[in-house]
């Protein structure tokens, strides 16, 4: 079932919502450690895609000051920025067997 969604956000992943990003992301560490080789190719091609046209706006994001003033939508859009980049750090630490020291 994810496989199928992730394939067919692929298939049109030019703009892609941060919270869109974040949710794909949580259901590829699954995929990339499972067994069938159609859900970790999805899985894999997404993170290429998501390292190669957000990655830096997942950055960018993450680091933008909140204050008081900021407004509801762009405090979700930092959210799942944050929320992203954990979950490709953890992907990335997790299934690499990387440590950080």
């Amino acid at each position: 079932m994810n496989t199928n969604i992730i394939q067919d956000t692929l298939n049109d992943s030019k703009n892609l919502l941060m919270p869109v990003i974040a949710t794909l992301l949580s259901c590829t560490k699954p995929m990339i450690c499972s067994n069938y080789d159609k859900s970790q190719d999805a899985s894999v091609e997404l993170l290429g895609v998501i390292k190669n046209l957000y990655w830096e706006e997942i950055l960018k994001t993450c680091g933008m000051p909140v204050n008081s003033y900021t407004e509801e939508d762009e405090l979700k859009r930092i959210k799942s920025a944050q929320k992203a980049r954990n979950l490709l750090v953890d992907i990335a630490m997790n299934v690499t067997g990387a440590k950080i020291s």
